[in-house]
C-alpha cells in the first residue's frame, strides 16, 4: 500500500502527459479533407441523432442520412437524406467528403465521374452535426456564419428549426415530399407546403 500511495502522483501526472499528445477528433463533425465511408459515423453532439450510410428496410440501395440516435428498441426512423433519388450499391465503395474547397460530397471511390450528391458550397471548413439534425457548412473561425444547412433542403420530416415556405434568397420553396414508399426515399406523390397567397399550409 505504501509503495502505490508514494507513485500514484507519478503515475496520474504520466496519464496527463500522455494524454496532452493524443489527437482528439470531434465526433459531431467532418473537416475538411475528412470523409465518411462504410459503417463510419458522425454523433450529435448531445447524442440525439447520427449521420451516416444507411439502408432502408430491405432494399440494397444506400444513402447518407440522417437518423435518430437515442430511441430504443424502434426501427431506424430517419429524419433527412442527403442523395434520396441516387441511390448507392456499396458504400465501401463510396464517401461523404468535405473537399478542400468547402464542398460537401458524396463521390464514388472507384470512379472519377462527377459526384453523386453536392451541396455546391465553397469556403467551408467543417460540417457539423446538431442536437437538432440540422447539417450545417460553416467557416470554423467564423460559426455564426452559415454557409449551407441541411434545414434548406428538407425530405419528408418537420423538426422543430425547420422551415416550410419560401426562402426569398435562394427563390425556393421549402416543402416536405414524401418518401416514394418504405424502402425507397426518392421523392413520392404527397407534399406537405404553404399556400403563399392563403398563408395555409396545403
Amino acid at each position: 500500500m505504501k509503495i502505490l500511495r508514494n507513485h500514484t502522483p507519478c503515475f496520474l501526472l504520466f496519464l496527463l502527459s500522455f494524454r496532452t499528445h493524443v489527437p482528439v477528433f470531434a465526433a459531431d463533425r467532418i473537416t475538411l479533407g475528412e470523409s465518411l465511408t462504410g459503417n463510419q459515423t458522425i454523433i450529435s453532439r448531445g447524442g440525439n441523432f447520427e449521420l451516416g450510410f444507411f439502408k432502408p428496410g430491405k432494399s440494397q440501395s444506400h444513402y447518407i442520412g440522417i437518423w435518430y440516435k437515442k430511441l430504443s428498441g424502434q426501427s431506424q426512423t430517419v429524419v433527412w437524406v442527403a442523395n434520396r433519388d441516387k441511390p448507392l450499391l456499396d458504400p465501401s465503395t463510396s464517401k461523404l467528403i468535405l473537399l478542400g474547397n468547402g464542398n460537401l460530397v458524396i463521390t464514388n471511390q472507384t470512379e472519377k465521374s462527377p459526384p453523386i450528391w453536392s451541396t455546391n458550397s465553397l469556403n467551408a471548413t467543417e460540417a457539423v452535426l446538431g442536437d437538432d439534425a440540422n447539417l450545417v457548412l460553416r467557416d470554423g473561425s467564423n460559426p455564426s456564419l452559415v454557409i449551407w444547412q441541411g434545414f434548406d433542403y428538407p425530405t419528408d420530416t418537420y423538426l422543430p428549426g425547420g422551415r416550410i415556405g419560401f426562402n426569398k434568397n435562394t427563390k425556393k420553396t421549402w416543402l416536405l415530399t414524401s418518401w416514394r414508399n418504405q424502402e425507397d426515399p426518392a421523392p413520392g406523390i404527397f407534399t406537405l407546403e404553404l399556400n403563399l397567397e392563403q398563408g395555409k399550409l396545403l
